[in-house]
């Protein structure tokens, strides 16, 4: 990946590595970043068919896809500020899984929002997660008792 612009910085992350969301956490605060600050996240990494480093053994690329998702849902919880909003991209061929994260997701945000790629070659699923609800707050605990 590179940048137009070389005053724009990157790291590279395997996020189907168990704690990596710790590296990724602690170089946002070296940055300034603060845990619950983000208005958004954009939670768009993918594992498919055909993608770097898939095995061919579906087990194995599903265990990748749960640590991905695990990764990526930690900074989620870490830095999105309660009111944010996260877009999370999932592959539509795990439907299992994507359906076990929308449930849990829902339980967080007080709207969610599903959408295809509309590109018939790929098979992402959109979600946009609005409003962060954290667990701690009077909104959470609203939506518990109800």
């Amino acid at each position: 990946m590179r940048y137009h612009n070389p005053s724009l910085k990157f790291e590279c992350a395997d996020l189907a590595e168990n704690g990596a969301y710790k590296r990724i956490a602690s170089a946002l605060e070296s940055r300034g970043f603060k845990k619950h600050s983000l208005d958004f996240i954009n939670l768009g990494v993918v594992i498919d068919v055909g993608q770097c480093n898939r095995d061919d053994d579906p087990y194995v690329t599903a265990k990748k896809s749960v640590e991905v998702c695990r990764n990526q849902f930690l900074l989620m919880l870490d830095f999105l500020k309660p009111g944010g909003s996260c877009m999370w991209i999932h592959s539509g061929s795990h439907l299992d899984t994507y359906l076990f994260y929308l449930n849990w997701l829902n339980r967080m945000f007080e709207r969610l929002r599903v959408t295809n790629t509309l590109v018939p070659s790929r098979s992402p699923v959109y979600t946009i997660a609005e409003n962060f609800i954290p667990g701690d707050s009077d909104a959470a605990l609203k939506i518990r008792v109800s």
